[in-house]
């Protein structure tokens, strides 16, 4: 396993060297080079990705009947149609059609997303950081030795603040989302369990359970 890694020190090097003129940047002599590694970077990565996505792709249609006749795990298949039915109560239940969607989620996902717009146009329209490069000096100027020091006047905090703000009230609507799914799910159990086994939409204990550890787990991140 270890000789076949040694491949991927053709992609650390060309990083590694970047780094290292990017550093040397501002000395004379080393815009060229810095410039230079980072084509040599950028070349390396980009012929990488298209090598092993070519690889995968020869792969999958070489080998497509072996893999078609592998058999299906049967705890994953489980998993999956349990994430499956986690995405459609998810979908539903952040519809905004729906009548009984509340007001204040509708304002909190508006005001999440009017902040993130708020700071996107800010960085745009005025100067909210210094300019800084890996080659400056930590404890030179602009930072000085405190990284706050990046941030500049009034427009630099409102930006921040808007990110945040815009962030917090984000994860707080999509928290607010699970809990609504996973209590559209616990009514659709209940509901499938008065109608009988036999006219469920999925088979008890292999997807109800994963489902409800779905919604403790995933909740925020549909």
């Amino acid at each position: 396993m270890l000789f076949g890694s040694i491949p991927v020190v053709l992609l650390i090097l060309p990083s590694t060297a970047m780094g290292s003129a990017l550093i040397m940047a501002n000395r004379p002599g080393w815009d060229l080079a810095a410039s230079a590694m980072t084509m040599a970077m950028l070349a390396t990565q980009m012929g990488a990705s298209v090598g092993f996505v070519a690889v995968i792709e020869h792969a999958a249609t070489a080998y497509e009947a072996e893999i078609a006749a592998l058999p299906i795990d049967e705890e994953v298949a489980a998993l999956d149609e349990a994430r499956a039915l986690y995405a459609t109560a998810w979908r539903n239940a952040s519809d905004w059609r729906d009548a009984s969607y509340p007001a204040a989620a509708r304002v909190l996902a508006v005001t999440a997303a009017a902040a993130g717009l708020v700071g996107c146009h800010l960085s745009v329209l005025a100067a909210c950081f210094a300019r800084v490069t890996v080659a400056d000096r930590f404890d030179a100027p602009p930072i000085s030795g405190n990284p706050l020091n990046v941030v500049r006047g009034g427009a630099g905090y409102a930006l921040l603040a808007s990110f945040l703000g815009g962030l917090l009230l984000l994860l707080l609507h999509r928290a607010w989302l699970g809990r609504r799914t996973r209590a559209r799910l616990v009514v659709e159990e209940a509901a499938v369990a008065r109608r009988g086994p036999d006219k469920a939409m999925a088979p008890k204990g292999a997807a109800e359970a994963p489902v409800l550890e779905q919604g403790k787990v995933w909740g925020v991140h549909y």
